[in-house]
């Protein structure tokens, strides 16, 4: 029984519907921003792990549907890893922010939390883990099974657009406070289209994983790295000039160059998809023709009965063979 088109949708905003509702009733203080550290420390570990048992449920999905293994190809070498160079130029300027917002903050500030480090790295690693099996694993991959390539940029912007609305907080545009969200979604569709084309292009789940993984990992370390309560009254004189509310602070939406990245982004995704796409369609139109021109010259080597019927050649052979019998026979009767 064939799976319906809209299988793919369907699954995926049901997955994003019960993951948000979810999170949001274990953790009702998740928008408030009045977290203790322990409270903070707690909710996190408790996203972290409905995160991994979502992502785990996926891989399932994803094996049952048969969308496990689209893409896995042979032939990927280590040093892949690194030529999405605009990735990797991205999370080193991550770092080199954290770093730098790090030299000039007050020591009072600071704090050192080796525990609050780990737990920021492994929070890390289960988004990167739930959201790129959830939109580049089972959407992108079910989307683009059994298809040409004309379906792969299609479902790479889908996708996208999904990962995209499923970085707004409708709980905040809720109650009224929706600056910065489009800003958040943007971006969040422009790096999820790039992670599609990386997808496509490596075929390997753990390189987007990775990527995303690394991307969001600066931000959950400067939020270990520092008192957020003490940073917060630091920075609260500058919010009404930098046109800011405390909870812009809690995503990357509130800066307008968060536009121009994510269209980056987006240009980049559109780049090495175009490329990819381009030499994946010249590979199949290659092999097809090599078939279809074994499959031909297998039958010239190997006529069927039929063609020694009508092949000039094969008459004159039989022409020849009955001469030889019929002067055979003569020379015995004589």
């Amino acid at each position: 029984m064939s799976r319906s088109k809209f299988y793919p949708y369907l699954v995926t905003i049901i997955i994003m519907a019960v993951f948000f509702g979810l999170i949001h009733l274990v953790v009702p203080a998740i928008d408030m921003f009045d977290f203790s550290p322990q409270d903070m420390g707690m909710s996190t570990l408790i996203v972290t792990v409905i995160q991994l048992v979502f992502a785990l449920v996926i891989v399932q999905l994803m094996k049952r549907d048969g969308s496990y293994l689209v893409l896995d190809h042979a032939g990927f070498r280590l040093g892949d890893l690194f030529r999405p160079i605009l990735g990797w130029m991205f999370i080193l300027f991550k770092f080199g922010a954290i770093f730098a917002v790090v030299q000039l903050l007050p020591s009072d500030v600071l704090k050192t939390q080796p525990v609050g480090i780990v737990l920021a790295l492994v929070f890390s690693l289960s988004i990167g883990l739930f959201e790129e099996y959830l939109f580049r694993g089972f959407m992108f991959k079910n989307m683009i099974k059994g298809k040409d390539e004309s379906a792969v940029i299609p479902a790479a912007l889908i996708s996208s657009l999904l990962f995209g609305l499923f970085h707004i907080d409708f709980v905040m545009v809720l109650k009224g406070v929706n600056t910065g969200q489009i800003g958040t979604a943007f971006f969040a569709f422009g790096v999820g289209f790039y992670l599609a084309a990386i997808t496509y292009r490596f075929g390997k789940m753990w390189i987007p994983i990775m990527i995303h993984a690394l991307i969001d990992f600066p931000t959950f370390l400067m939020i270990a790295l520092v008192d957020t309560g003490k940073i917060f009254e630091y920075i609260e004189p500058y919010l009404d000039e930098m046109t800011l509310s405390m909870t812009d602070l809690g995503t990357e939406g509130g800066n307008p160059a968060i536009v121009l990245l994510g269209l980056m982004f987006l240009v980049a995704g559109g780049r090495m998809l175009r490329k990819t796409t381009n030499a994946r369609r010249m590979e199949r139109i290659t092999r097809e023709e090599l078939d279809r021109q074994s499959s031909v010259n297998q039958f010239d080597y190997f006529p069927s009965p039929d063609n020694f019927l009508h092949d000039d050649k094969y008459d004159q052979i039989d022409s020849l063979q009955n001469e030889t019998e019929t002067e055979r026979n003569k020379d015995v009767n004589e």
